[in-house]
């Protein structure tokens, strides 16, 4: 699952061990102190190429509910507020907060897309594209629920004016869910409206870049240095971009949940997680027979990498459901997810 669907089923849990009977807790502290052990536990057990959302969201719930009790500006009060709620009430506002953030995550989702839909729509590239009548195209790779939003927004707002969105999707492998995608923005964009999608192999990139106004990237995880780490193949495309694009222009978009709580970059963080590797089997499953047994013989091994890091300096324009954002943004998110970890689990 996506790092999206993986925060969600994080916030569904801890809004589960709220009440009995997974709650055993007999008063309010204990209950504060064992939701947030629970929010450590899901948040650090993750998989580390997607911990920054699930991360941000049940942070978030704690702050949420903290701050639900004793107000903004407040937080040094929260122990004291604590020690005097009743526990029913305390459940009550804490499944509030954890359903607040769930809406909340969808409608950044939203306003996600509609940002990515008005930068795409006043680049040189989209100008260009209108008035030499033709498509506005963009590669993109994986399945990504925030990028299908962002493209089948896109294709929405493109209809009235009666403008065209072509899509190139990378099938990648070894997953091939860029088959994925290419049916959520189907599904997404409806009858209403036209969008042109043509699949193709991971080896056709360059190609595809190279036709290509747009690469557009998810992201699983985003430095406060602007590096970004994605789906193997996001390196190559947005790399090619400025070797055989014709002006093609990188666009990072994700939800400011994907922005690390870490002031290190993205070659620290691949040695410290050692990245992620899957099993062979994936890669060599859809190999004739013949192909197989070279897999097989001694001395081969078959690689089979999820992410990797794609370096600032081959991002143009990082889209959140703040807008347009810069270093300095990316920074700042980066800096306040830092001090709220420390602050919720201050003597923990």
């Amino acid at each position: 699952s996506g790092a999206t669907a993986l925060a969600t089923l994080a916030l569904l849990t801890l809004r589960r061990a709220l009440l009995p009977p997974l709650s055993t807790a007999q008063t309010t502290p204990a209950q504060w102190r064992a939701t947030r052990l629970l929010a450590w536990t899901l948040a650090k057990s993750a998989r580390p190429a997607m911990a920054p959302a699930i991360e941000a969201a049940v942070f978030g719930a704690l702050e949420r509910i903290a701050l639900s009790i004793v107000g903004e500006g407040k937080r040094q009060d929260v122990k004291t507020a604590f020690d005097t709620l009743p526990l029913e009430k305390f459940r009550k506002v804490a499944t509030k907060a954890v359903e607040d953030v769930l809406e909340a995550r969808e409608r950044a989702v939203v306003k996600l897309a509609s940002n990515f839909t008005a930068c795409v729509q006043h680049s040189a590239g989209y100008q260009a594209a209108f008035t030499e009548e033709r498509p506005v195209t963009m590669v993109i790779l994986s399945a990504s629920a925030s990028v299908a939003a962002c493209v089948a927004d896109l294709a929405r707002a493109s209809a009235a004016t009666k403008m065209r969105v072509k899509v190139l999707v990378l099938e990648s492998r070894p997953g091939f869910e860029g088959v994925e995608i290419a049916r959520a923005v189907l599904d997404l964009v409806g009858s209403d409206s036209v969008v042109e999608v043509q699949i193709l192999t991971d080896a056709g990139v360059g190609w595809a870049v190279g036709e290509a106004d747009f690469v557009v990237l998810g992201a699983d995880r985003v430095t406060g240095e602007g590096e970004v780490s994605n789906k193997t193949g996001s390196l190559a495309a947005a790399g090619l971009a400025r070797v055989v694009g014709n002006g093609c222009k990188v666009v990072v978009v994700c939800c400011e949940e994907k922005i690390l709580g870490y002031d290190g970059g993205g070659e620290e963080l691949a040695d410290a997680d050692g990245g992620e590797e899957n099993d062979e089997s994936e890669v060599t499953a859809a190999w004739p027979a013949r192909a197989k047994e070279v897999g097989e013989l001694e001395g081969v091994k078959v690689r089979n990498p999820y992410f990797e890091w794609v370096p600032r300096q081959f991002v143009d324009v990082y889209v959140t459901e703040a807008g347009e954002v810069g270093l300095e943004e990316l920074k700042k998110v980066a800096r306040e997810r830092g001090e709220l970890e420390e602050w919720l689990f201050d003597g923990i």
